[in-house]
């Protein structure tokens, strides 16, 4: 299969080459010699090109035979396992475990000559190393990780320069003042280095069992090559671990199978101490001697001396050392055959050594596979193995290691620390036991006697589980049963703001007056809940009034060191994210597979999309594990549902809701009706709704109809805009691309869209801030939201916007200066409007928004305010200082018109009572009262 691959893809080439030839030919009239020339470098051997280095591997190939042809045939002197008959002589396993520790010895001694028997560059054997198994930043390594020790003390370089002796023997100090080094000395420290290597080499091969093939050796990675592959050398539970997948085989979806080896243990304090000493300053001496082999003595386990190690030098210096040693000569596919004859003559030990939990998964409704890949990963192991896997593998080893005549070191180190595991196991034996034999012995019924608390905890912790499992249940089929409802909790007295609360927002904003408080009682309330972080949230609040301010302050004070994920649902708000993160003087970074998850930034940016991949789930559950994650912050949340029509990843949000921190979803325009829909959205049950009413009352709300062309009616708006102040700025919001393009070029203004890409945005919006000649842009609604740049005093929408949400949020980018200056928001429309067919469900308020833009007889305010708040607010009510709407304006010039033949008569000066004038009865009792009247005047 595979020579078939290469001579398609040599006979491609060729005729690549030649239509190459024929074209020169016909182009330059040359002969084809001359055409040959330009293109010879790519036929040369030595120039290792592609063409020739797959014609050499093609010949390799085809002179290989297949694994029942070239397999070898051994005989054993008797039954035990330990030995073979290998070229006429007996080969025991023993003979090879005690030339195992013959090379630990002659290592140990050769890392202490090259490391000047210094104390600095010894290793405790209980040290603990700290390894991240599945960290992808480039470099990375257990090597570079800064909570081992040796990144905390002289690395060997430091002490070679410090130590007067070392210095004299590989270095000189030239006239000029510089260092110079020593070549021969350098060289033979080199070698020596490579020489010891070699040893270890062979001592891994040898013991970790049944070995990889020569191109895996040869290719294992120490660290992480940056833009290429990731490492599969690590240090996991205090054990040297090299990863590998099978060579030959895949898994059914194309992913290779995972396995690893573990080397001897007694073998890890000098090997962990070779790679985390001598290797550096052997990588820093051959960038000076050989320089085109620094790449490989960085990144490389296993490096070269001259070129990069291969297949036949490690199988060369294996027979070596073994033809010495052993006086029988094993190449790496003698050694390969000979543990596989080993390996079946002891198939009882390994199987013996194994664990089976194949019922368990059972329980969880789904294969073993489908729960080892999908369901609880574990950041402990390398990418693609679970603990269960990592430990079968692990116990190959340690039987090999057993097997050699070694102590069962791995195989003890894998059972430490699982006492409350083999208790369980006992009391479930001893109930295997009784229930075979209805008498037990004393010391069982002791046993379970000592246990029966243990079994009382496990039965309350059963059935929590059960209960918990109905609840779910219920959950998964009555939502609304269980969902909280939301509520405006804007004057419920259950959140008290502590003071500390208060005190660390006026030493975060030192730019304001001393005594500074939140903006609304939501704003501090949401920063309360943030310090406890015990409840989901929902932060309703207008546009400008500092909703990003409670998560910026819990991760500047309260976080102590964890981080948040912002879900930003546009490219663009991650401009406006940095530009607030350096206010606040927090670390900040948009997320890449690269982004550290060691040492994670303070704020990290993700663009809503990325939620969707496998990679970024992983990735939260890493910080999960390690505490370091505070909470998810989804901001401009609205978008989840006015987007979810034409973005599928608004619906494939539920996730979020599994993982165990809080998450808290901002907006300044969700209305009542929809806050169900939007928890719903994100897989919340439970949240802390709390709603700031959304007047906004220093924009001005106002229509223009168009007298002629709409671009005639646009253009005045935007002088009149310009002729506002020297230093205000404008937005002109556009349905599409092309309007916003279109607009941006009549205007003679920069266009805004989310084609551009994050690096031309970020400059537009610099440019728009900070440059006293781009004041306005035309845009999409890619700047409608997240967008705060106090200087903008005047939108201006071009045609009916989509709904009344997208609206409030696009107008809400004006007038969001200190104490919210005046602004305007202008809708231009046609001269003649035609209203479109609406639907019956209006969620996001589109019908709403055409009655209100065109019925000029009522304030425009007041069917915003009751789509968004549920209860209706003109200007003339608006506290504060208001800025009346066009109608508003208008109105306020003549007094209202009032119905002179109705009046009303107060019943006392002091009464609120009113009654109404009634006409005026001559009855009998009047008649009587009148009558003692003038009798009293008479008399």
């Amino acid at each position: 299969m595979i020579t078939h691959t290469i001579a398609a893809l040599l006979f491609t080439g060729r005729l690549v080459f030649a239509s190459v030839i024929n074209e020169t030919l016909q182009r330059t009239g040359c002969n084809a010699t001359e055409a040959f020339e330009p293109i010879e470098k790519y036929f040369n051997e030595r120039t290792e090109s592609i063409l020739p280095t797959l014609y050499l591997l093609k010949r390799g190939l085809a002179s290989l035979h297949t694994a029942a042809e070239s397999s070898f045939h051994f005989n054993a002197p008797d039954l035990s396992g330990k030995s073979a008959i290998f070229e006429g002589k007996e080969l025991s396993l023993d003979d090879i475990g005690e030339l195992h520790r013959q090379f630990i010895a002659e290592i140990t001694q050769t890392v202490n000559d090259l490391t000047f028997h210094h104390p600095d560059f010894a290793l405790a054997e209980t040290e603990l190393i700290h390894d991240e198994p599945r960290e992808t930043k480039a470099g990375y390594s257990f090597v570079t990780d800064q909570r081992n020790s040796w990144n905390h003390r002289p690395s060997l370089l430091q002490h070679i320069l410090q130590t007067p002796s070392l210095f004299q023997k590989y270095a000189y100090i030239m006239p000029d003042g510089l260092i110079s080094w020593i070549s021969t000395s350098i060289a033979d420290y080199v070698q020596e280095v490579y020489d010891v290597q070699m040893k270890i080499v062979c001592t891994v091969i040898l013991s970790y069992g049944e070995p990889a093939r020569g191109t895996e050796l040869a290719s294992h990675l120490l660290s992480n090559v940056p833009g290429g592959s990731i490492r599969n050398f690590f240090v996991l539970f205090n054990m040297p671990v090299l990863r590998a997948s099978f060579n030959k085989t895949s898994s059914p979806d194309g992913s290779d199978k995972v396995i690893c080896r573990f080397p001897l243990p007694e073998l890890k304090s000098v090997f962990i101490r070779f790679l985390a000493y001598i290797r550096p300053l052997y990588a820093q001496w051959q960038a000076f001697l050989r320089p085109h082999m620094a790449s490989n003595a960085t990144y490389y386990l296993f490096v070269g001396l001259f070129r990069p190690l291969t297949s036949p030098d490690i199988s060369s210096i294996l027979a070596k050392y073994t033809q010495e040693r052993l006086g029988v000569r094993l190449t790496l596919r003698s050694h390969r055959q000979y543990m596989a004859f080993i390996t079946t003559c002891n198939h009882s030990v390994f199987a013996h050594a194994t664990e089976s939990d194949a019922e368990t998964y059972k329980q969880f409704g789904h294969s073993e596979t489908m729960n080892t890949q999908h369901y609880g990963q574990d950041s402990r192991t390398p990418a693609g193995m679970n603990l269960k896997s990592f430990f079968a593998n692990a116990r190959v080893s340690g039987v090999f290691h057993l097997l050699y005549g070694h102590p069962p070191t791995l195989l003890r180190h894998l059972e430490d620390g699982k006492s409350h595991s083999r208790r369980l196991i006992a009391i479930i034996d001893s109930i295997h036991g009784t229930s075979v034999k209805h008498t037990a012995t004393e010391n069982t019924q002791l046993n379970i006697a000592c246990d029966n608390d243990l079994l009382i905890r496990i039965r309350q912790l059963f059935n929590q589980s059960i209960a918990a499992s109905h609840a779910a249940i219920t959950q998964l089929f009555v939502p609304s049963t269980t969902t909280q409802h939301s509520e405006n909790k804007s004057s419920s007295p259950s959140i008290k703001v502590h003071p500390f609360v208060v005190r660390k927002l006026r030493e975060v904003l030192l730019h304001l007056p001393p005594n500074t408080s939140f903006s609304n009682q939501q704003q501090g309330e949401v920063a309360q809940l943030l310090l406890e972080g015990h409840r989901h949230i929902v932060y309703i609040s207008p546009t400008g009034s500092g909703k990003t301010t409670p998560p910026l302050l819990a991760a500047k004070s309260f976080d102590q060191g964890r981080s948040t994920i912002f879900l930003l649902p546009l490219l663009a708000m991650h401009v406006q994210y940095k530009h607030a993160a350096l206010n606040f003087e927090l670390n900040v970074e948009s997320w890449s597979p690269k982004t550290s998850s060691l040492a994670p930034p303070t704020l990290i940016l993700a663009t809503i999309d990325i939620a969707a991949y496998k990679i970024f789930k992983t990735y939260i559950h890493i910080l999960v594990q390690k505490n370091l994650l505070a909470r998810i912050v989804i901001d401009e949340a609205h978008l989840i549902l006015t987007h979810a029509d034409f973005r599928p990843v608004m619906s494939l949000l539920q996730w979020l809701a599994s993982t165990p921190v809080p998450i808290l979803l901002m907006t300044a325009t969700l209305p009542p009706s929809l806050e169900r829909a939007l928890v719903q959205k994100i897989g919340i049950t439970s949240a802390y709704v709390t709603r700031a009413p959304t007047p906004r009352c220093n924009i001005s709300f106002r229509v223009v109809y168009a007298d002629g062309q709409m671009e005639d009616a646009v253009k005045r708006e935007f002088q009149r805009a310009m002729a506002y102040s020297n230093s205000n700025r404008a937005l002109i919001f556009c349905l599409s691309v092309s309007e916003a393009i279109f607009y941006g070029r009549l205007l003679g203004i920069p266009s805004c869209y989310s084609r551009l890409g994050f690096d031309d945005l970020k400059s537009i919006l610099e440019r728009f801030r900070c440059e006293p000649n781009t004041r306005a842009l035309a845009t999409t609604s890619i700047l409608g939201v997240g967008l705060d740049i106090p200087d903008v005093t005047h939108t201006i929408h071009v045609n009916f916007p989509r709904d009344t949400v997208s609206y409030i949020q696009e107008a809400g980018r004006a007038g969001r200066g200190h104490g919210f200056p005046p602004a305007f928001s202008t809708v231009v429309l046609p001269h003649t409007v035609e209203l479109p067919r609406f639907f019956s469900e209006d969620s996001f308020g589109k019908q709403v928004l055409y009655t209100l833009l065109t019925d000029n007889s009522k304030c425009r305010r007041t069917a915003l305010h009751l789509f968004l708040d549920g209860q209706e607010s003109a200007c003339s009510m608006l506290s504060g200082s208001a800025h009346f709407c066009d109608v508003c304006e208008v109105q306020s010039i003549a007094p209202p018109v009032c119905n002179e033949n109705h009046t009303n008569l107060l019943a006392s000066e002091h009464s609120r009572l009113i009654y109404s004038q009634q006409p005026f009865e001559y009855d009998q009792v009047s008649q009587e009262l009148e009558f003692m009247g003038v009798r009293g005047l008479g008399g």
